[in-house]
């Protein structure tokens, strides 16, 4: 693959949880330098339901990785522009709603833009796997403050539970 960009989509905010954004962070070239952690990718904010590009943020994107294992210095008057254009952030924001839907869960998505392909036909999907952090958060409230002590005033009504364990401390005793 011939790839001009590549990044990673998340059908929800990675770092919110909010369902009603995809996300999309892109670098130059293959994925490599945005998955390492090795240039700040641009990053653009989606509204899930109408597709408006709600942000673009252009990163500082200093390398990129071609063909071959090395990477290589990102030329100095394309460091400073977004690497996907809006027309391809709308594509694919639709292809995440859509396996989002088929998967029925967020979605955690690898993509490239291959620059050999013709526009429209050029985005590929890499890797496609369900969101884990937010997904999988447990949604019960932080706090229930009645659940300990009402566990032991029900448990020393009944004699199953002894009292807490600074009831009985020597040191608070006068």
């Amino acid at each position: 693959m011939r790839a001009r960009a590549a990044g990673v989509m998340f059908t929800l905010s990675p770092t919110s949880g909010d369902r009603s954004k995809i996300v999309m962070e892109a670098s130059w070239g293959l994925g490599l330098s945005v998955v390492g952690g090795e240039v700040t990718p641009d990053r653009f904010v989606v509204d899930k339901v109408g597709l408006g590009i709600a942000d673009r943020v252009v990163g500082n994107k200093i390398i990129e990785y071609r063909r071959g294992d090395a990477p290589v210095d990102v030329p100095l008057e394309r460091r400073d522009v977004l690497c996907l254009q809006d027309n391809e952030v709308v594509a694919l924001a639709t292809l995440g709603k859509k396996l989002e839907r088929i998967h029925q869960a967020p979605q955690d998505i690898e993509f490239a833009v291959d620059e050999e392909l013709p526009e429209g036909s050029n985005l590929v999907l890499l890797q496609c796997r369900p969101e884990t952090v937010w997904s999988n958060a447990d949604r019960k409230p932080a706090f229930d403050a009645t659940a300990g002590m009402m566990s032991w005033i029900t448990g020393s009504i009944s004699g199953a539970t002894a009292p807490p364990a600074h009831a009985h401390d020597a040191s608070h005793q006068h």
